[in-house]
């Protein structure tokens, strides 16, 4: 149990207000939790329902709805972030894909390449269209904005760097005022007030627009380089700059523009605002692990544009644009759409990048150094400092490397020949200790104590190898076993396998090496990708889950529970204290499995030819392509239930006290702890217990 840094005060004296206070009915609120404040219902990233795959590319939020383009217009009720409900799509006609999304007011402004289109979204269950017309130019953008009377402007950008100004106030009936030149090519804008800020190859420009019969320039200050996109967060202007990165300006004097901050390590994908805070999707400029880049999902506080500072990064995947919604940032992924929990970050950054030759296809880890094998040559990293991972040595194996296992300071190599042992009594230079050849390829191994189980091809099945002396392995069975492991992991005398493209687990009993006894099996229901024993715990990967299993009676194997549903892809787990890393070929998904029962999906490294991936101290190491980088894995404890903290501190405290007594009296659903919907003392003495049990 952790110590508590305060002494616990007691509950009398608050607890005396709290029952003078008129006990009742929770008010509806928006949904808090018990753990800490995050809420852990939902995993930190997840992806929403579509009534069929789609490449949004624009999304806007209206109320507590988000409307997002693509096939027509999709409508999400965003109540609840975590469990959005998909409830209509809209298509006009003659329009089936929709490029561009502006809403004033209850009216979804839709636009293709030539045609805009005026939609009451009003009640998502009976959209209709209210008017459409074509403004005779290719439509590239759109922005809206009340005027200071409190009428909609609605301002489109045409392809011959034409602007025109429309009120539409009246939607069925728009009126057209101000048109303009504005030059420089494509433009991106958004409205700052009454203030139209634009971007273009020459620069950055303000202008008065109080109606939409008003157009006057005030300011205007150069880019460093092509704008790819715009939003103001605030009165900071951030835009996306080519070979450049984020570039803030300062609009506190929209007559007097300037240029402030810039974040020349992103590059940005999209970029959303609320208030003075933005959500930023952007890859690392220096992006190591690379082919298809990492979006790394960024929380900057816009306040001061010459300081951009991470409030929170995250990484997911592809993202064209964004909205928040709360603590939620949903982004238009890649045929998908995905929602971030910000209060839970999962990955800080990108850290460093060693290149390998030749690409490694396995890797294995050992305190400061890392192995990484491809073909026959081992080579040796030292990761003392993971922003500056360096490839310090070779070695030659007897053969072709096939696989990696360490076991304190034994590092075992699978060779197309058989098994190699090698001492890590030196982490830096790994010395040969013995090899032991095999007449069977290895298809998988697992090392457990003084014991390697080794997959091999029927009729054998199985190979039991005593690596107690490494310098003189010795086979000690089994005669013969009753199925053909294609994936295998051991603890123990316990083994569980997996036979390729086989949906079973099976679990044996090997205590008896030449004697093995199946004890049980768990039948996944799809094609198992990989098992893994920990703790008298199964995780089994199949049709795209994680299973966690109970397998302290292995004859009886029991499902605790099972994570999100992904796609069904070949794929091996790696276990880090509670953290579950999955390692396919084109992203490495990170899974939070500290409560069994509730195995919750972290978020995705997405990646091109991910090889292998190996944990060194608090940094995960990844190989993908010709590269090996490092990101770091913090935060992962958010979730881990403890009723008695409620300022995410990780501990039980007077703070947390006051907190739930505030919350108590302002009747928050967050003090229901006997969860019936009323506010009484059962509740206040059921918080008691749960504070004094304090946080594991």
């Amino acid at each position: 149990m952790r110590p508590r840094p305060y002494p616990t005060i007691a509950p009398a004296s608050v607890l005396c207000v709290a029952l003078l206070a008129a006990t009742g009915p929770a008010v509806a609120q928006p949904e808090r939790t018990h753990a800490g404040g995050a809420a852990c219902e939902a995993a930190a990233t997840f992806a929403w329902p579509q009534a069929e795959p789609r490449r949004a590319t624009d999304l806007e939020r209206m109320g507590r709805y988000v409307l997002a383009s693509g096939p027509g217009m999709a409508v999400y009720d965003a109540s609840d972030p975590a469990r959005p409900e998909l409830i209509a799509t809209f298509e006009p006609e003659g329009m089936p894909t929709v490029d561009r999304i502006e809403v004033v007011g209850g009216v979804a402004w839709l636009a293709d390449d030539t045609t805009l289109v005026a939609v009451d979204a009003t009640d998502p269950s009976s959209m209709r269209e209210l008017h459409r017309f074509e403004p005779g130019w290719t439509i590239t953008g759109l922005a809206s904005g009340r005027g200071v009377e409190g009428g909609g402007i609605l301002a489109v950008t045409m392809l011959d760097s034409l602007l025109h100004l429309y009120d539409v106030g009246d939607p069925t009936n728009p009126i057209e005022g101000v048109s303009s030149g504005i030059g420089g090519g494509s433009l991106h804008f958004a409205f700052m007030g009454s203030v139209l800020v634009g971007v273009n190859r020459d620069g950055l420009t303000t202008r008065w627009v109080p109606d939409a019969n008003t157009y006057r320039r005030l300011g205007h200050v150069r880019l460093p380089d092509n704008a790819m996109g715009l939003s103001v967060a605030g009165t900071t202007a951030l835009v996306p700059c080519r070979n450049v990165g984020l570039v803030a300006f300062d609009l506190r004097d929209p007559a007097n523009p300037r240029e402030a901050g810039r974040r020349a390590d992103l590059v940005p994908q999209a970029v959303a605002s609320l208030g003075s805070l933005a959500v930023v999707a952007a890859f690392d400029a220096d992006e190591a692990v690379i082919g298809r880049p990492n979006t790394i999902v960024r929380v900057l506080d816009a306040r001061d544009p010459d300081d951009l500072t991470d409030v929170r990064a995250y990484i997911t995947g592809f993202a064209s644009d964004a909205v928040l919604l709360g603590r939620h940032a949903v982004l238009a992924g890649d045929r998908s759409l995905l929602a971030v929990d910000l209060a839970r970050p999962v990955v800080d950054s990108r850290l460093g990048l060693v290149r390998i030759e030749p690409r490694p296809a396995v890797l294995a880890a050992h305190e400061s150094h890392a192995y990484a094998a491809r073909n026959a040559v081992l080579t040796v990293l030292d990761v003392t400092d993971p922003t500056d991972p360096r490839a310090i040595a070779t070695r030659q194996a007897g053969a072709r490397i096939t696989g990696l296992w360490r076991e304190d300071d034994l590092l075992v190599l699978a060779t197309e020949e058989g098994v190699e042992s090698w001492s890590l009594a030196e982490p830096a230079a790994p010395a040969f200790v013995s090899g032991q050849a095999l007449p069977w390829p290895v298809l998988d191994a697992s090392i457990d104590g003084a014991v390697l189980a080794i997959a091999v091809p029927c009729p054998q099945g199985l190979i039991l190898l005593d690596i107690a002396d490494p310098a003189s392995p010795r086979v000690l069975g089994p005669a013969a076993f009753a199925r053909c492991p294609f994936r295998l992991d051991a603890e123990g005398s316990l083994i569980a396998s997996a036979e390729r493209e086989g949906s079973t687990v099976a679990f044996t009993d090997v205590s008896d090496a030449i004697r093995p006894r199946e004890l049980g099996e768990y039948d996944a229901g799809a094609v198992v990708r990989d098992v893994l024993l920990a703790d008298g715990l199964a995780y089994v990967l199949a049709g795209g889950r994680v299973r966690v299993l109970d397998v302290t009676d292995p004859a009886h194997p029991v499902l605790l529970g099972q994570g999100e549903g992904a796609l069904d892809e070949p794929g091996m787990l790696v276990l880090r204290d509670e953290v579950l890393v999955i390692e396919t070929a084109d992203r490495v998904r990170l899974v939070d499995v500290g409560e069994p029962a509730r195995p919750l999906e972290l978020g995705s490294l997405y990646q091109t030819d991910v090889r292998a991936v190996a944990f060194t101290a608090d940094e995960l190491l990844v190989a993908a392509g010709r590269s090996a980088g490092f990101v770091r894995v913090h935060g992962l404890s958010a979730c881990r239930p403890c009723p008695g903290d409620l300022d995410g501190d990780g501990a039980a405290t007077v703070l947390d006290y006051l907190e739930f007594t505030n919350r108590f009296l302002a009747g928050d659903p967050g003090a229901d702890y006997d969860a019936d919907g009323v506010l009484t003392v059962v509740d206040f003495l059921a918080f008691e217990r749960a504070f004094a049990a304090g946080c594991d």
